[in-house]
């Protein structure tokens, strides 16, 4: 709840709503490069960074993608395309490379999410540029890029 309350639609819930969103509320842990949220769902999705950090990549990068269903969940059998890890789950939607040198030094603007930060449907995050609607979000995962 602590972590959530840095988000303004949260903060003005009353606890019983809130209590209703911690229930539906979901912990995943990710690896360096993996996909956090597909381009096709960051208007759909409401995303807080608990620890480390995510950027953009173009969705053109990725390097394997898990199949999914219609509801945006890993296809097939259930459990597959998740690793259960202590009590947290680990989704696996997906891979990109790991980011060239060259990459890494482009002065092109991408959003970057630190801990604390947050992602979702505009009404949910007012900064534009963080947001599934960036100019950038129907082209652009976000993508862990630290090991935490």
């Amino acid at each position: 709840l602590n972590l959530l309350s840095a988000v303004p639609f949260i903060t003005s819930l009353s606890y019983a709503h809130s209590m209703e969103v911690l229930e539906s509320a979901r912990v995943d842990a990710f690896c360096m490069n993996d996909i956090v949220v597909l381009a096709s769902r960051r208007t759909e999705v409401l995303c807080v960074v608990w620890e480390g950090t995510c950027m953009e990549r173009d969705h053109s990068d990725i390097t394997n993608q898990a199949p999914f269903s219609d509801n945006g969940r890993p296809a097939g059998r259930r459990g597959k395309g998740l690793r259960s890890e202590n009590s947290m789950l680990q989704v696996v939607q997906g891979r990109h490379r790991p980011l060239t040198e060259k990459e890494l030094n482009t002065r092109r603007r991408v959003g970057v999410w630190q801990a604390g930060d947050w992602t979702g449907p505009r009404s949910l995050q007012p900064e534009k540029r963080l947001s599934g609607e960036s100019a950038t979000s129907e082209s652009h995962d976000i993508v862990a890029m630290s090991k935490q």
